[in-house]
């Protein structure tokens, strides 16, 4: 466990295509731990936090899949010009 106000730590966000940052990386430059912090053997659990992230940057793409079919479907019903015969074309064909 670290405070991560300690020197060495750098915290850099990681943007999606729209800006957006729901999460980080962690980078550590010769920062020392010390051994009353650690929490079991030292490097043992090193791969454990990619997996528990893979599953949440998982639940976030569908969350912004989700998002933006919705967006798609509101400017079809509100905005699209489907009165436009080269649109309604377009449309057709899905």
């Amino acid at each position: 466990l670290l405070d991560m106000k300690t020197p060495g730590i750098d915290v850099r966000p990681i943007r999606n295509a729209v800006g957006d940052s729901h999460f980080c990386e962690i980078f550590l430059d010769d920062v020392s731990i010390p051994a009353a912090n650690l929490i079991g053997a030292e490097c043992r659990l090193r791969h454990l936090p990619s997996g528990v992230l893979g599953a949440e940057r998982g639940m976030t793409m569908l969350e912004l899949a989700e998002r933006l079919a919705n967006a798609g479907f509101r400017w079809l019903v509100e905005d699209a010009p489907v009165d436009d015969p080269i649109v309604a074309d377009k449309l057709a064909q899905f």
